[in-house]
């Protein structure tokens, strides 16, 4: 084996090891590189609910901080959040911010129409008894 061929073998096997190393800091840097993910699982926006109560939650990722109107809240250790609140009558809209460590901010905004709830009419079911006698 000549000198020149074992070069260019070096050469070859320490650029390909620093392709690999810049696609390995790359992949593993991608999340940091597409900032904080925000997503508003429940309620769904442009909900009608009857109910005062409401249940806020879905899931982030890449986040530092998290707040519903601001008004900070916490993620459990996979990134999944849930608050309860209480809806005023008529048209609300409720803000859920998420921050990442850079600064970089999302936002998800929540329309929900709480209505009065209807009464239900009671249904006869069968005919009227009476007793013989």
């Amino acid at each position: 084996m000549t000198s020149r061929t074992t070069s260019l073998k070096t050469t070859l096997f320490y650029s390909l090891l620093g392709a690999l190393l810049v696609v390995y800091i790359f992949f593993q840097a991608r999340f940091l590189l597409a900032g904080p993910i925000l997503q508003v699982n429940t309620p769904t926006d442009g909900a009608t609910v009857t109910e005062s109560l409401v249940t806020i939650s879905g899931s982030t990722k890449n986040i530092s901080r998290i707040t519903l109107n601001d008004r900070q809240i916490f993620v459990d250790k996979h990134g999944t959040f849930s608050e309860q609140l209480l809806l005023p009558m008529g048209y609300t809209v409720f803000t859920v911010a998420a921050e990442d460590r850079f600064g970089r901010e999302t936002k998800e905004y929540i329309e929900i129409v709480r209505i009065e709830e209807q009464p239900v009419l009671a249904q006869k079911i069968g005919p009227k008894l009476t007793r013989e006698e």
